[in-house]
Order: structure tokens, then C-alpha cells, then sequence
């Protein structure tokens, strides 16, 4: 046995020293988000006699509960490969195109999924990671006029930290704004997630703090979140490469898994 747990740990130790590949922490967050997805389609959205199938029997309850804590290991990976995907692109107009372009074509599939009838806004994930974009584009704008090590974990001259302190009050009215959007047009995560997205890349350079602080102020935000630390543990055990990844992926799986579910779920229970 002790054999045993000595191996499983090393492995995890290996695990951790060699990290992961932005395309292995999408693929990740694609596989958990459709579980997600899956779970809450067909065991909340699905009633038995005006009850949500999941409150029928404690069975179904449990596997909900599996079902959707296993889903909150999705966003927070979103939410640091925007930050990655960030500072890396060539073309940031084009990025934050493509997130609004697909925002709103997977805007009716995900009200269809998981809003039907309702008469209050809601729109889906892209349009949060969107924002979230946004914000830090605007940060880090201000950060070029008022140099400093953007982020909060290093250590530097108290001018460096007059100055980072300048260019974050510089761009609090426009973070600001985007925060009130997000709740505005009831996109998903809300203002919880755009700020998710500013703190993933302002700590980006410690990331044990960055992992650490994100999770605890989205469990703040949402206690339900609480649930989100694997994928802050795999944030954790980026190892800085891109991977192998399709650059249009998750744009279409996105819109095309939420419609597929909707049709399987229209067929088989009539809406």
C-alpha cells in the first residue's frame, strides 16, 4: 500500500514539475463544460410532472451534484487562456471579434438550453470572457503609460507600485463599466467572472497567488465555485506552451454543442 501511494504521488509530483500545455487545459475545460452541460440540460431543465427531474429521487440528485461540481473546473480555465490568449495574440481586434461573433450565435442555443421562457436577459459565456478581455485590455493600456510589473506579486521600487496603483485607478471606470454590462445583459458569471479574468492577469506572474486569490474571490462571488479548484490546480500546472490546439475549436463546438443538446432534448421530451 505504501508502495502504492508513493507512486501515486510521484506521479502527481510529475504531473506538476512538467505541467500542462494550453491545448491540453482547453481540452480540459471542453470535456468538463460538456458534462456540465449535459447534466444541467437533461437533469434540471427536464421536469416530471412541473418538478426538475433531479429533485425526484436522491439518486438523481447526487448525480446532478457530480455533474456540476465536475462543471466548475471549465470556467476558470476559459478565463486564464483569455488571459493567455491576451498576451500572445497578434491581433487583439480580430480575438475579441471572434468571442463576440460567437457570442451571439450561441446566444439563442444557450437561452434555449438553460433559460427556455424567460422573460429576464441572459446571454452566454462568450460575452463574459469578452468583457473580461476588454477590461484587461484597458489595464494594460493604462500600464503602458504608467510602467510597472503589472502585476501584484513582485517586488519593486515604490515608484513601480505608485505607478501600477495610478494605471489601475486610471482604468477602474472603464473595468467598472464592463463589470455593469456583464450583470446588465445577465451575461453568465457576471461581473464575478469579468474580475475572475483581471485578477488571473495581474497575478499571472506568481502562480501560486494567482490561482489562490482567483479561486477565493470566485468562491466569494459564488460559493457554489468552491467546487472550482481543479481547475485552478491545472492553471497552477501550466507549463507556458501552447500545444497542439485548433484555433476555431471551441468557437464552433461552443454554439454547436449547446444546439445539439437543445434538438436531443426537444426531441425526446418536446422542448
Amino acid at each position: 500500500m505504501n508502495a502504492g501511494n508513493r507512486s501515486l504521488k510521484d506521479t502527481w509530483m510529475e504531473v506538476a514539475q512538467k505541467g500542462f500545455s494550453g491545448g491540453i487545459l482547453k481540452q480540459i475545460a471542453v470535456v468538463t463544460m460538456l458534462i456540465d452541460h449535459i447534466t444541467c440540460c437533461f437533469m434540471e431543465r427536464v421536469y416530471v410532472e412541473g418538478v426538475p427531474l433531479f429533485q425526484t429521487a436522491k439518486s438523481w440528485y447526487y448525480l446532478d451534484m457530480a455533474g456540476r461540481a465536475i462543471g466548475r473546473t471549465a470556467f476558470p480555465i476559459f478565463c486564464f487562456l483569455i488571459t493567455e490568449g491576451y498576451l500572445h495574440t497578434s491581433n487583439k481586434f480580430k480575438y475579441l471579434g471572434r468571442l463576440l461573433l460567437f457570442g451571439l450565435i450561441s446566444h439563442y442555443p444557450f437561452n434555449w438550453i438553460f433559460f427556455p421562457g424567460s422573460a429576464h436577459r441572459h446571454t452566454g459565456t462568450m460575452f463574459t470572457l469578452a468583457l473580461g478581455f476588454l477590461s484587461i485590455w484597458v489595464i494594460d493600456a493604462a500600464l503602458t503609460h504608467f510602467p510597472a510589473d503589472r502585476d501584484f506579486a513582485h517586488r519593486g521600487t515604490g515608484s513601480r507600485w505608485l505607478n501600477l496603483l495610478i494605471a489601475l485607478i486610471i482604468s477602474l471606470p472603464a473595468v467598472g463599466a464592463f463589470c455593469w454590462i456583464s450583470e446588465y445583459i445577465g451575461s453568465d458569471y457576471g461581473y464575478g467572472g469579468v474580475m475572475t479574468i483581471v485578477i488571473l492577469f495581474l497575478l499571472r506572474r506568481s502562480r501560486d497567488l494567482q490561482a489562490i486569490l482567483s479561486w477565493a474571490w470566485l468562491a466569494f462571488y459564488n460559493s457554489y465555485e468552491l467546487f472550482a479548484i481543479p481547475g485552478f490546480f491545472l492553471i497552477r500546472c501550466y507549463n507556458g506552451s501552447k500545444g497542439k490546439q485548433s484555433k476555431y475549436f471551441f468557437y464552433i463546438f461552443y454554439p454547436a454543442h449547446l444546439l445539439v443538446l437543445f434538438l436531443i432534448r426537444k426531441k425526446l421530451f418536446g422542448y
